[in-house]
């Protein structure tokens, strides 16, 4: 199986609070190999994003880079064995 996707969405674009779902701007999407489990965003670089992977990997994101590459990681560690 695999393949997976990150979609990363601008709340701000739409219109403020209570705005309608489609009011999210799509700003782009992170691909994988595997699924992702879990992310956070950077304290310091607002447009890094970190990912968990299924393959056992983590994955960062700059989404500057994203939009005109693609969509490939800035970089990638092993982390652990992937899911059993």
């Amino acid at each position: 199986v695999g393949n997976g996707a990150q979609v990363v969405l601008d709340v701000r674009a739409g219109a403020p609070p209570p705005a309608p779902p489609a009011a999210l701007a799509p700003v782009c999407r992170l691909l994988t190999n595997d699924s992702l489990n879990d992310c956070a965003w950077s304290e310091t670089r607002e447009h890094h994003l970190l990912a968990a992977c299924g393959d056992g990997s983590l994955k960062l994101w700059d989404l500057e880079l994203a939009r005109t590459h693609g969509g490939r990681p800035l970089a990638a560690a092993r982390a652990h064995d992937a899911e059993g």
